[in-house]
């Protein structure tokens, strides 16, 4: 301690006769501060005022007259020291109670009473506090930006900033406010307004450190963990002692998984900081990212050594397995009953590793603790939207907005859990209402297209994006450099100047920007510093701008691609988006689901991955992830199908009923080996009897990339009656995806054809070629045709084409759809009837052989998505009806009726059926498919 003139107070011997329950120790807590303190004579007449309210606590007065002290002096100072711990607060408050019920006019009072009430969690007293002594200052100035850091705690972000701005404006050189100021901006996912004020001052040489920092931990938020890196380590070069600087570091380096020389930072901190558990902490969170639980318990045992009060540090010395059974959770929830900062702690560290009933548990126990603990409210309300509860978490959500109106953070969270429940019209014209009370907030607009895209809005989304893009960073930057260039005269500038003028003219939107930028950094050293500044102060001004813009055009043209199904071409702008956004969520997303569609189920895997590790919490990535790992794994499967026809004359008369056993296995994802068992028992009419087989298949299906899949099957069937011997069929087929805008195909199907007894006996199959293409000419519109040639095993050869075009009248969930289909056969040889008398014996080239046929149907289709969640991979559960009228060239006209029920639940097991009849004059025929999966 330093030499001062104070000398500490020493209790009397009769002090504990006078002092009340606890007072002991509480003096001993004034004595540590008074040593601690940098402040010591101040800190002195504080515990002075502390030891006459003990000595004196039976009096009415808490001092006597004679005292030097006055009473109200001496329960502030009282009120003040019991502030500074935590477990005190209530007995702080009490006191200031007293002092404000005496002194109710006193805005010092009133503002030491808020931020106790701010420690203790209470945002809506803290509130209604400042606005009484702000009311009474006139709304002073310094008293507004004190009342603003404490609206930041409970999320009152747009109230803050526009303090914040207004200081600023009032005080240019305010440079602490304006690091607030980005602070607020990037807490409220405002990354790119935050970046700017961050590059600014760095461009004015101002709070250097902060800035860079700041920058370091606004790239850490928006997961730019190389950027990050990049910020930290300069202000290690400056400050070797700034350990958040360094921590920030090794915890990117963590994200990143360069676990060496992460590592290498925690061992030159350990060092440093031998006795500091939160480094202990880390480094046995580093050894269990890098998969070495062994290493990573010694140092949680060693971080619990030091620290075993601390919640973080019990968790993870507890283990996961541990930590979430219900003795241990019972035991912290009963333990720390009576503290809700701690339940809240615990809650944030459950929901932290996506234990969501434990967090849950936890909020609960905090609210109970304590009713009015607003981060247990906000939290509790977070998580159960996480856990899809959402009508209660969109409750407590109106709830609190009832409490704290206009709070952005309570809006912003509401409108989210709304999306998320599908109540999207509800969402949208919440977002607006936000959008309206801060229209330079460009979040509300932007998550406001993206839930009109999940409701199947499309147009709203379009145009949202598009007004986030006008006026564009293009025109501000050519309207703010055309009068530099014209004072300047300097040729390189106005050469650049030009070219962003002319990329305005073809109505770009931040590609003028982006070149102009690059470009400047080649002819800035011809420019003197006082016009080099001029020009990269007014580019640094309006890099949020270009940076919103960039973002939201890439978006916009990537999602207007997905939603008409260009997945390769939206593959392409959701990697640029990344490349520039590597952080966004949406966009990581999104660009699985694209993998999804096309079958890439291996890449799919690595962008959830890596989703879920830059946010566990997030809503989807992890039980996303989970559905395509179950989908990678082997299956079993059982199918059954019945088919009966009879018809044209003799030709359709057999009813067929077929049982496989299926078990597939696959090779890195996307590739699958496929072993099939079969039972045949086929009955023709002709015979009346029934006519047994059983065989094998082998498939093997590959998705090559992303333009190019393809599958090859073989089937050996073998009769039980040794008169129709064993056939083999098979197919192969290759197809060609040509970038989004039709899939072509190309195969060969060998095929059994059986449509009678004769076709039975006589073993006659055939070799189909065919060629197809198929295209979505938008999300509504598709058109698909097939052309087949057909050679029989019988010297008999056909052919067959079809075209369609189907439009989605209405979208998903419930789709109705319009398809008009038109077909065309013709056979080189029609059927050859041999008779014995009156009576049938044989049929050459029995199966129908129609000539110059021509055929139309017309089928309107209902498919009604009754699934849980939609996303590519989640758990199916769908029905689908169609009926379809058709007319042929024989005068034929038929309706047939087609219905399937499909429901995957438990996330293993699929069941599934199908069912058709197709009646006409000519040709009848009923069919019945059922299958029931489970996938391993």
């Amino acid at each position: 301690m330093e030499d001062t003139d104070f000398c500490p107070v020493k209790p009397d011997s009769n002090m504990h006769n006078s002092l009340q329950k606890g007072m002991l120790l509480f003096l001993c807590f004034c004595f540590l501060r008074v040593l601690s303190s940098p402040d010591q004579p101040a800190m002195a007449s504080e515990y002075q005022a502390a030891l006459n309210y003990a000595n004196q606590s039976h009096r009415s007065s808490i001092v006597s007259p004679s005292d030097m002290i006055s009473n109200f002096d001496a329960r502030l100072a009282l009120a003040r020291i019991l502030s500074y711990n935590n477990e005190n607060l209530n007995e702080a408050v009490n006191e200031y109670n007293i002092l404000l019920k005496e002194n109710p006019n006193n805005t010092e009072l009133l503002t030491e009473a808020a931020d106790i009430e701010a420690q203790r969690g209470h945002a809506k007293k803290c509130r209604d506090l400042y606005i009484r002594a702000l009311d009474m200052k006139n709304h002073d100035e310094k008293l507004l930006l004190r009342f603003a850091d404490r609206m930041n705690s409970w999320g009152d972000f747009y109230r803050s900033e526009k303090i914040y701005r207004n200081y600023i404006k009032n005080h240019p050189k305010a440079h602490e406010t304006v690091l607030k100021l980005a602070s607020i901006l990037a807490s409220s996912q405002r990354y790119e307004e935050a970046d700017g004020i961050y590059r600014r001052l760095l461009l004015q040489n101002v709070e250097t450190e902060k800035a860079l920092f700041g920058l370091a931990k606004l790239k850490f938020q928006e997961k730019k963990f190389n950027e990050s890196i990049l910020y930290a380590s300069k202000i290690s070069m400056t400050a070797s002692d700034n350990t958040e600087a360094l921590f920030l570091q090794e915890h990117a380096l963590v994200y990143l998984k360069r676990f060496d020389k992460a590592l290498k930072m925690y061992e030159r901190l350990l060092i440093i900081y031998p006795q500091r558990a939160s480094v202990h902490l880390a480094t046995g969170k580093l050894y269990m990212k890098e998969g070495n639980p062994e290493k990573g318990a010694a140092y949680f045992k060693m971080a619990y050594e030091i620290d075993p009060e601390n919640p973080e540090i019990q968790f993870y010395h507890a283990g996961f397995d541990r930590a979430v059974s219900d003795e241990f959770v019972h035991n912290h929830l009963k333990s720390d009953a009576k503290s809700p900062k701690n339940l809240e702690t615990w809650a944030r560290l459950y929901v932290s590793h996506g234990y969501n009933k434990e967090a849950i548990a936890f909020y609960k126990a905090a609210m109970g603790s304590d009713p009015e603990y607003f981060p247990a409210i906000t939290g509790l309300a977070e998580v159960l939207a996480i856990d899809k509860q959402y009508d209660a978490s969109i409750k407590l959500f109106k709830s609190l907005s009832e409490k704290f109106p206009d709070n952005s953070k309570i809006l912003i969270n509401t409108a989210r859990a709304l999306g998320w429940s599908r109540k999207y019209g509800e969402s949208i014209d919440l977002y607006e209402k936000i959008h309206k009370l801060n229209p330079a907030d460009p979040v509300p607009q932007k998550e406001k297209a993206r839930t009109a895209i999940w409701g199947k809005m499309h147009a709203l989304a379009m145009e949202t994006y598009k007004n986030m893009l006008t006026p564009s960073v293009d025109k501000k930057l050519a309207t703010i450099l055309s009068p530099i260039s014209d004072v300047l005269k300097i040729k390189a500038l106005t050469k650049e100047i030009e070219g962003l003028k002319e990329s305005v003219e073809k109505e770009s939107v931040y590609e003028g920007y982006e070149i102009f930028t690059n470009n400047f950094k080649n002819i800035k050293k011809s420019l003197s510093p006082d016009n080099k500044k001029q020009v990269e102060l007014a580019a640094v001004d309006l890099i949020p701008l270009f940076k919103i813009q960039k973002a939201v055009s890439l978006e916009m043209k990537a999602k207007d691609l997905g939603w008409n199904k260009r997945y390769t071409q939206a593959m392409d702008i959701y990697e640029k988006l990344l490349c520039f956004e590597p952080g966004n969520e949406e966009a990581l997303f999104d660009y699985a689901q694209v993998e999804c569609a096309q079958g890439l189920c291996d890449r799919e895997a690595r962008t959830y991955k890596h989703l879920f590790n830059i946010d566990p919490r997030h809503s989807l990535a992890g039980l996303a992830l989970k559905r395509q790992e179950i989908r990678s794994n082997p299956f079993l499967q059982l199918d059954h199908s019945y088919w009966n026809e009879k018809g044209r004359g003799d030709l359709a008369g057999i009813t067929r009923n077929r049982t496989d056993l299926i078990f597939d296995i696959p090779f890195y994802c996307r590739n699958h080996a496929t072993f099939k068992v079969h039972n045949w028992t086929e009955h023709p009419a002709f015979t009346g009897e029934s006519y047994k087989a059983h065989g094998f298949s082998l498939q093997l299906k590959e998705i090559f990339n992303p333009y190019m899949k393809g599958e090859v099957s073989w089937t050996n069937k073998n009769y039980n009656d040794g008169n129709f011997g064993t056939t083999d069929t098979g197919h192969a087929s290759l197809f060609f995806n040509l970038r989004d805008y039709v899939e072509t195909g190309i195969g060969y199907v060998k095929t059994d054809e059986l449509y009678n007894y004769f076709g039975i006996k006589q073993g006659t199959r055939a070799d189909t070629w065919w060629i197809s293409a198929q295209s979505n000419l938008n999300r509504k519109l598709e058109v698909s045709g097939k052309a087949r040639y057909i050679d029989y095993s019988d010297n008999n050869d056909g052919q067959f084409h079809s075209l369609g075009i189907g439009y989605a009248v209405t979208d998903h969930p419930g789709i109705f759809k319009v398809i008009f289909s038109g077909e065309y056969r013709d056979t080189n040889e029609q059927n050859a009837y041999r008779y014995s008398g009156s009576n049938l014996v044989d049929i050459t080239h029995p199966y129908w052989t129609p000539q110059n046929y021509l055929g139309g149907d017309i089928t309107l289709e209902w498919h009604h998505d009754l699934s849980k969640l939609f996303f590519c991979g989640s758990e199916l559960h769908f029905y689908d009806v169609r009926v379809s009228f058709g007319s042929n060239s024989e005068g034929n006209s038929s309706i047939q009726f087609k219905g399937g029920w499909h429901y995957e639940f438990y996330n293993h097991w699929t069941i599934g059926i199908e069912g058709m009849i197709h009646c006409s004059d000519d040709w009848n025929a009923e069919g019945v498919w059922g299958t029931i999966k489970y996938q391993f």
